[in-house]
């Protein structure tokens, strides 16, 4: 930045440089999205379009970068999720389109339990937890969770989760040392005296 575009912008009162980044990010927007309808009527022309795009050009972009303009383009992906890559984003950008508009600029009611009781909670895709946004969006119906569904998912995750045994995972029986909660193995006592002798 030259010095006189720099004594220019300390002059700039910082509320009006937040309505001139904002009016660009507004336009790029608009252009991300001329640029992925531009894409997918390519692909629907020439449908290795992208496959040909990318060994043409390797170095401006990869095959699945394409794939979310195109994705863009035919209004099945919402412009603010293109280049977002958490996992709240991700698993949004699976939701039906309408689903994606709503929640993009709007919390969602997600299920919490904590010490026994439970309730919701208003959250951004955006601050959600990997395990939280998988509860919270169901990729097979691309919707939202109700939160008695969310409550239900989150039941099935830990019935699904190992579980320990509250006792010992050995225990003796006479001259032997059973180990496993089913006794999957045993050992006798000459059996352990040659491996404690062993690691000497």
């Amino acid at each position: 930045m030259k010095k006189n575009e720099q004594d220019r912008t300390e002059l700039i009162p910082i509320s009006q440089t937040f309505a001139e980044v904002a009016e660009a990010l507004q336009a790029l927007s608009g252009n991300l999205i001329s640029i992925g309808e531009r894409i997918a009527r390519l692909v629907d022309a020439y449908p290795d379009w992208i496959d040909k795009f990318c060994e043409a050009h390797p170095h401006l972009a990869t095959p699945d970068f394409l794939l979310g303009f195109e994705r863009l383009g035919r209004k099945q992906l919402h412009v603010d999720l293109l280049m977002d890559s958490s996992t709240g984003a991700r698993l949004l950008g699976k939701m039906r389109y309408d689903v994606q508009e709503k929640y993009v600029t709007n919390p969602i009611a997600m299920f919490i339990e904590q010490e026994g009781s439970s309730s919701s909670l208003m959250v951004s895709y955006q601050n959600m937890l990997p395990q939280q946004a998988r509860q919270v969006f169901d990729t097979t119906t691309r919707d939202i969770r109700s939160l008695a569904a969310q409550r239900a998912w989150v039941e099935a995750e830990k019935a699904k989760a190992p579980r320990r045994s509250a006792g010992p995972l050995w225990r003796v029986r006479g001259e032997q040392v059973i180990i496993g909660e089913k006794g999957e193995y045993s050992f006798q006592k000459h059996e352990l005296l040659e491996m404690i002798r062993r690691m000497k």
